[in-house]
């Protein structure tokens, strides 16, 4: 029977003397920690609560004020008009803790009537293929990121032409209907690293490489 090696730590006791200079350099999350730090005794509401969370598991989103008004504008794009967010997703993107599902998601909140989710569950359910690998990448890079959109936006027009042909999806609630449908039909997410056939629904295919390349001119 093989014997798993079991790591070493280093525990602070009993030793003394140097615990103040880790304190000092302790930077988790310093705007957000000076924020959490000074609600001590005070009413939790749910928005507070929720920074208490993300700051533990280091997924609380900072975005700056000029941002986060660009996103806001967003809320009035009409349908079909989601190549306005071009610029609002590249920033996005290059900022910690997003990629295309988070992204999209804030999106979707904030207008779905223009915006869907795009996530491993509602890709298979349209295309019957995986998450591709370069949607799920976590590199910042400009073309990286640029090529992260134009897919998105590919996606939201094969999404929105799948709404129209079929009388039993509308587009402002579809990511929910595709993700229940993925979950009943295609059942366990695949480790990301695999690739396989999946079932989409009825008329999805994959984007061709030519959609690809014209989409991008």
């Amino acid at each position: 029977m093989a014997v798993s090696k079991v790591r070493r730590v280093t525990s602070m006791y009993p030793r003394n003397g140097k615990m103040k200079d880790h304190l000092q350099s302790y930077n988790y999350l310093p705007e957000l920690t000076a924020k959490l730090k000074r609600i001590c005794r005070r009413p939790l509401n749910d928005g507070l609560l929720n920074q208490i969370v993300l700051w533990k598991v280091n997924r609380y989103a900072e975005i700056d004020d000029d941002l986060l008004q660009r996103m806001n504008l967003l809320a009035k794009v009409k349908p079909g008009m989601h190549t306005k967010a071009e610029d609002v997703l590249l920033c996005l993107l290059s900022c910690k803790g997003f990629n295309l599902p988070m992204a999209t998601t804030i999106l979707r909140f904030l207008n779905p009537d223009t915006f869907q989710i795009i996530d491993r569950r509602a890709y298979r359910a349209v295309y019957p293929e995986e998450y591709p690998r370069c949607l799920s990448t976590t590199k910042k890079d400009e073309k990286v990121r640029k090529d992260k959109v134009r897919r998105y936006f590919l996606y939201l027009d094969k999404l929105r032409t799948l709404c129209r042909q079929r009388g039993d999806l509308e587009f402002r609630t579809a990511d929910e209907a595709l993700y229940q449908y993925d979950k009943d039909t295609n059942r366990k997410l695949r480790p990301k690293k695999t690739s396989g056939t999946r079932q989409a629904i009825p008329g999805g295919r994959g984007h061709t490489e030519k959609e690809v390349r014209a989409h991008a001119k």
